[in-house]
């Protein structure tokens, strides 16, 4: 029995392209909660722009490897890419510790001399 012959009109995903397409709905599933959320912060938002970011990585490989897009279009999704990320992972990290009630040891994280 001969092996089948490829169908040369069938075409294949590529591994860039399938991570693409995860990231994009990972990135809508991100927004999403972000817009019906009520109790949502700046390490909130910051986490959906680094979503974004990635998410426009992936879209720039999978432009290089496919032959998608002109220089021009790849440079303004990298730069596009790196500034989202760049914005997110600056809110994450200045709001990461977030406003407490004001108290003393309402927050988990701190110690305080009394336990020491």
């Amino acid at each position: 029995m001969a092996a089948a012959e490829p169908n040369p009109t069938m075409t294949t995903l590529s591994p860039p392209v399938l991570l693409m397409g995860f990231c994009a709905v990972m990135s809508a599933v991100a927004v999403w909660r972000l817009a019906v959320d009520d109790d949502r912060d700046s390490v909130d938002v910051g986490t959906v722009l680094v979503v974004l970011g990635i998410t426009l990585g992936t879209v720039l490989w999978s432009a290089v490897r496919e032959s998608w897009l002109t220089w021009t279009e790849r440079a303004v999704i990298a730069t596009a890419g790196v500034v989202l990320s760049g914005i997110g992972l600056t809110l994450i990290v200045r709001y990461w510790r977030g406003p407490t009630s004001g108290r003393p040891g309402s927050n988990d994280l701190e110690t305080s001399d009394d336990r020491l």
